[in-house]
């Protein structure tokens, strides 16, 4: 049993056109609903409907007992109050009912209206006369109306709206099995047993409702029920019911007696009509003037629905004419026994039977009932008009063939004016909407009886006016069948044809009812429809339905499971979330998807309530969901109460254990496309490629892939060699398809990552393809192997733009998913996956760190521990999880994360020494192998603290070595090749051009249209030039030549095969932003490339080679031949970069490009490096205890200092600068 709160807000439409019939506003009040299991809904439901059914057996049993009754009785007279003193207690006391639903507990309310049901219907079987009997009846209507409404409430609060058509197609159901084995039992007792069995058969029926009911029927209070009995008391509008009571019986006195017992004109008629009148305003006045206690509040009639609703089902209430006197006809006119007469109504309750079945699903599968009512009226006006045809001679064919095209019709309209209202109504208003419309009917059914009654008996009298030996005292004093028996046999004929033309007039009666409900019928064109309202959450409009409220999670390692309930493709989806513990081991699947934007949403039901979900997972649960089953499944968005702060906290660290335990994990890539299935049809093409054409790998490309998927090189990825016949040329495989397939947002999720490493199975789901996960990747770490080892790729000949990222992420999902199989210790830390994985995306900027929580084995319960906190702000998640690097770590490492004193950073009051992992972005290029750590002189634990008067000021303790004198130009601000291109602009202005010469050269330079800014950039680079007395005076030639003075004043003599490893790589590595680790030789070839490196910058200063466009980017690391891209547009081709082929003029691009977000400067001390894109002249070198390189700060005031980045300064690198004496330490506060 769930229990839901649902909370209703006030809901407004736009559309003025629909204004009187728009979707309800929501309550702000709190209704708690009991939404129960399938199994106990479907005991539920049996008892429910158990009730219903004993109800609407009463209500046509007796059809074809009463001639025997009036025989017995001799009560011709009181055919019509044996119906209709059933019908006005019963709507009478509807709306009464109505109220006590709404005041009252439902279970209480509901066994005492069965109570009552069951008393009178005691008092019928044992009655001595008609009066008693028609006591009994009305006692039992007064309970019959407290079933009837209660059967809908009950309904309401079990089913959602969507799947109600369907459930109230079973109150069809119900009374067409009622209506078939009313009339057939009711012959069967009159005829082999007794009539007063008809009433008798209630009793059991009605102990057992009452058994199911106590048990079973589990709705807890509402805030209307915990008011104080007095208050409920008069919340129950005694002054109209006083007033409605009266009205009712009036009317029906009145109609009944009318005509056949007194004239119209009688004073008695007259003041029965004067009084129905006068109390009928005095009620309606009391609704108006009194509206918090009205039964009937004037609210609900402004909508448009509610109206024609109200309408129909008193037209509809009139058509009982004709299940009540079908069987007069049949026994009058055609001689049947009770038994027949209930046998030949058949063909007017099983069609109303199974049309209400049909109806039913159809209005839940398209949404609309306004056509089923428009075309049952119409079905409906040509049965009941051929009905009125019938003669004493009429064929059976004929007379079944009517009432068929009558019942099927009927059957189509009997529940749609509750489905119109309850589409609109408040919730807490459809125990009234619903009352009123049972009430209408019943009073429908009343006034309708009573005026066939009266029509039957005024026409008998008038036909039988001249026959010899009758009477109108007979009428009253004789039964239905044993007047024809009372007269002389050679009048019987004609007696048969008075009856047949009476009951005609009846029917015909009934036939202009039909007008009445096509007018209904066409009321409802254009009023809110079920389908609109299911829309409605769609469009963002305010949502119909209460939303689901989360219950509690108990246990601590207890979890939700989402239960979908089996539908077909276009049903609404409906699931449930049950509780469930992980030790439990419960059995489900999880799913691995993207949320997609957060603002477009659609509605799943649950428990009484509705969901909003993002499309792609609604998408994901519409293809998951089984047509006959339930499916079991985990998706974090629905099982983790996204609200709750608290439990987002304590699920988060079990995701770990959810995605483990699962039986398989479920990557949803999306609906699916005929590109899909040929990416994922070129992906295994190629992995049968791969596996006849490279059966296998070098020793060389086999080292190079471990240091790529290891740090340590110890894991080797395995890669299957499947063989296989046919395969087609890898030429003729969808690369565009292939590359649009791993641009899915899913490969740069944050929650990849941990899904799938920690996955039993995974399964990648895209549309209607299924396919094993570790099969999808296998030929992608195949082709990203390719990728770095270009020799082999350039014997493919593909000229293709590889999604190297992409690749790159199914690549460490495999690593990290055979990392953990294998027996090796995972020493993966928190900060190494979050450093590593940076670029990926995430919704919420928190699980950026808390995204990494079930990979990292570094994370303990002991002093540091790290545990989500999705209540603090982004910046003080970061800044707790870089005191915690800290500490764990002890080392400034983290420091190296920062990004330019988050220049481009979104994170308000984000301290500058905590970096913005939100906005990181990642200062270099993918790098394919871990640089080595710098760590040459002695190791240097940090000293730090928080400043005890402002927790976002870090003291750390360190040493100011020098200052910033001089800064170059940025990568951003100006690119190498024009800056090279306009170095003739440079030099011909500073060999002595001056005046008109000048200007001319500047006006040349300006016309190309760079900015006007841009020779003055040129002109600063030229001037830090000129600090090292350099020829060339471009931002090219400061690099080139600093390198030369610094590294390189032997190579004219010596050449450059006399310089040491160590001093190739600690200028290369510094120069390029990496850090180099002395203890460890430089990688294999790096000594030769360095060599090439230098030859080119001298090459370069002698001017005997020039930049070449199309150069690719160079990618550093061990890893050394890559792919050259062409511009878009070109040949597709592949060029390989050997090393003897190495184009040396990429080495000094690189280093450019690599330190794009760094700015080339210059120190007092005559030192050079790279610095922070935004450092300035003037900002400190500083050294910190615990770091490995040099830092920038910028002072801000009041002691405090601006941490804006790395410094990577040539020989001051940090193992270097501790070697320095006469340094001072100091403290330093960084904010």
């Amino acid at each position: 049993m769930f229990f839901i709160k649902t909370k209703r807000k006030e809901e407004t439409t736009a559309n003025t056109e629909k204004e009187n019939d728009k979707p309800p506003s929501l309550q702000d009040t709190t209704d708690e609903i009991v939404y129960p299991s399938p199994l106990r809904l479907a005991l539920l439901l049996s008892a429910v409907f158990a009730s219903l059914f004993v109800v609407s057996l009463d209500r046509l049993i007796i059809s074809t007992a009463i001639p025997q009754i009036t025989d017995e009785f001799h009560s011709v007279m009181d055919i019509g109050w044996y119906g209709s003193a059933y019908q006005i207690t019963s709507c009478a006391f509807q709306l009464l009912w109505g109220r006590l639903y709404t005041s009252f507990s439902v279970k209480g309310v509901f066994l005492t209206s069965i109570l009552l049901f069951e008393v009178g219907s005691a008092i019928c079987g044992a009655a001595p006369n008609s009066a008693t009997l028609i006591l009994g009846r009305a006692i039992a209507g007064s309970g019959s109306g407290g079933i009837m409404v209660g059967t809908t409430v009950i309904l309401v609060y079990a089913i959602p709206l969507h799947k109600r058509p369907l459930y109230s197609g079973l109150f069809g159901v119900i009374f067409g099995v009622s209506s078939v084995a009313g009339p057939l039992l009711g012959g069967v007792f009159t005829s082999e047993a007794t009539w007063r069995w008809c009433f008798y058969i209630n009793l059991p029926f009605g102990a057992v409702t009452v058994v199911l009911v106590t048990y079973l029927l589990q709705i807890p209070d509402r805030e209307s029920t915990k008011l104080p009995l007095s208050k409920k008391i008069l919340q129950l509008d005694f002054g109209g019911t006083i007033f409605l009571l009266p009205a009712i019986v009036c009317l029906t006195l009145a109609l009944q007696w009318g005509g056949v017992t007194y004239l119209w004109s009688e004073g008695r008629i007259i003041a029965l009509l004067v009084l129905t009148t006068l109390c009928s305003i005095a009620f309606i006045l009391t609704q108006v003037f009194l509206p918090d206690t009205a039964t009937l509040p004037p609210r609900i009639f402004r909508q448009r629905s509610v109206l024609a609703g109200f309408w129909a089902s008193f037209c509809i209430g009139a058509l009982l004419i004709y299940p009540c006197y079908m069987p007069i006809w049949f026994q009058a006119i055609k001689g049947a026994s009770a038994l027949e007469s209930g046998i030949w109504l058949l063909p007017l309750i099983l069609p109303m039977f199974i049309a209400s079945i049909i109806g039913g699903a159809l209005i839940t599968r398209v949404g609309y009932y306004t056509p089923f009512m428009i075309g049952g009226n119409c079905l409906m006006a040509v049965g009941a008009g051929m009905l009125t045809t019938l003669q004493v001679d009429t064929p059976r064919p004929q007379w079944i063939g009517y009432q068929v095209l009558y019942a099927f019709g009927l059957g189509n309209i009997l529940q749609v004016p509750n489905l119109a209202a309850q589409t609109v109504l408040e919730l807490k208003d459809i125990p009234v909407g619903t009352a009123l419309l049972a009430f209408i009917q019943q009073l429908g059914g009343a006034i309708f009886l009573s005026v066939g009654q009266n029509v039957l008996t005024n026409e008998l009298a008038n036909h039988l006016e001249g026959v010899p030996g009758f009477n109108r005292s007979m009428l009253t004093n004789t039964g239905a069948t044993t007047l024809i028996n009372e007269l002389p046999g050679a009048m019987r004929g004609t007696v048969v044809s008075a009856y047949n033309e009476s009951l005609c007039t009846v029917f015909q009666v009934g036939s202009y009812v039909y007008a009445l409900v096509a007018g209904a019928s066409l009321t409802l064109l254009g009023c809110e429809t079920l389908r609109r309202v299911l829309q409605s959450s769609d469009e963002h409009q305010s949502p119909r339905w209460p939303t689901y409220t989360y219950q509690p999670l108990e246990q601590p390692d207890a979890i939700r499971l989402l239960v979908i309930e089996p539908g077909s493709a276009d049903d609404p989806i409906s699931i449930r979330l049950v509780p469930a513990c992980l030790s439990d081991n419960p059995q489900f699947e999880a799913i691995s998807y993207v949320w997609g934007n957060p603002a477009q949403t659609k509605p799943v039901f649950c428990s009484g309530g509705v969901i909003h979900i993002t499309h792609n997972l609604h998408a994901a649960l519409q293809h998951l969901r089984l047509p006959n089953a339930e499916r079991v499944l985990w998706a974090d968005a629905v099982c983790i109460n996204q609200a709750d702060v608290g439990e987002k906290n304590q699920q988060v660290p079990l995701m770990k254990d959810i995605y483990s335990r699962a039986s398989a994990v479920l990557v949803w890539l999306g609906s699916g496309s005929r590109e899909v299935e040929r990416a994922l049809d070129a992906l295994e093409q190629l992995h049968l490629y791969f596996s006849r054409h490279l059966k296998h790998y070098d020793d060389e490309t086999k080292h190079r892939v471990r240091l790529l998927l290891t740090a340590d090189g110890t894991v080797d990825i395995p890669i299957a060699r499947i063989s296989h016949s046919q395969s087609e040329e890898i030429r003729q495989l969808d690369w565009r398809a292939i590359t649009d397939l791993l641009s899915s947002a899913w490969f740069g999720r944050v929650w990849t990552l941990q899904e799938i490493v920690n996955a039993q199975e995974a399964v990648l789901v895209c549309g209607g393809r299924s396919t094993p996960f570790d099969r999808f990747a296998r030929p992608i770490v195949e082709l990203f192997v390719q990728y770095i080892n270009t020799s082999r790729m350039a014997e493919l000949g593909l000229g293709i733009e590889f999604p190297i990222n992409a690749a790159w992420s199914v690549v460490e999902v495999c690593r990290l998913r055979a990392l953990k199989a294998s027996s090796l210790t995972n020493t993966t830390t928190l900060y190494q996956l979050i450093k590593s994985h940076n670029l990926r995306q995430c919704s919420d900027p928190r699980d950026k760190i808390y995204g990494f929580l079930g990979l990292a084995t570094d994370l303990s319960a002991g002093d540091l521990p790290l545990v989500p906190e999705y209540g603090l702000p982004v910046e003080s998640v970061y800044k707790d999880f870089a005191l915690w690097c800290i500490a764990k770590t002890a080392s400034l490492d983290i420091f190296s994360s920062l990004r330019d004193y988050h220049l481009y950073s979104n994170v308000e009051n984000l301290p500058s020494w905590a970096p913005d992992w939100m906005d990181w972005g990642g200062r270099r290029d993918t790098q394919l192998l871990a640089a080595s750590t710098y760590a040459g002189g002695r190791k240097s634990i940090p000293r730090f603290s928080l400043a005890p008067e402002d927790n976002n000021v870090l003291i750390v303790r360190g040493y100011v070595v020098d200052k910033i004198e001089q800064l170059a130009v940025s990568y951003y601000q100006m690119t190498i090749w024009d800056d090279y291109r306009h170095c003739n602009y440079i030099q011909r202005l500073k060999s002595g051009a001056t005046g008109a010469a000048r200007e001319e050269m500047i006006s040349r330079f300006k016309s190309e249209g760079l900015p006007a800014h841009y020779l003055d950039r040129l002109l600063q680079a030229d001037k830090m030039a000129q600090k090292y007395s350099l020829r060339d005076k471009s931002c090219t030639a400061v690099l080139r030549d600093i390198v030369w003075i610094e590294n390189c004043k032997d190579v004219a003599t010596k050449g450059t095969g006399q310089m040491s490893v160590d001093q190739y790589e600690a200028f290369w590595r510094t120069i390029t932003g990496d850090r180099v680790n002395r203890d460890s030789p430089a990688p294999r070839g790096f000594k030769w490339t360095f060599r090439k490196h230098l030859q080119l910058l001298s090459d370069l200063r002698d001017g005997t080679r020039s930049l070449d466009y199309g150069m690719a980017p160079y990618q550093s690391g061990s890893l050394n031949r890559f792919p050259i891209h062409h511009h878009p547009g070109s040949s597709p081709r592949q060029k390989v970069l050997y090393d003897d082929e190495y184009e040396r003029w990429d080495a000094v691009r690189e280093t450019w490009a690599r330190n794009r977000r760094r700015r080339l400067c210059a120190t007092v001390n005559g030192r050079f490096g790279w610095a922070p894109e935004t450092a300035q002249e003037g900002d400190l070198i500083c050294i910190f205890h615990g770091a490995k390189v040099p830092h920038v700060l910028r002072p801000c005031g009041d002691g405090n200092y601006i941490l804006l980045g790395e410094g990577y300064l040539h020989r001051m690198m940090y193992g270097e600068v501790l070697k320095m004496q006469d340094m001072k330490e100091t403290e330093i506060r960084i904010c």
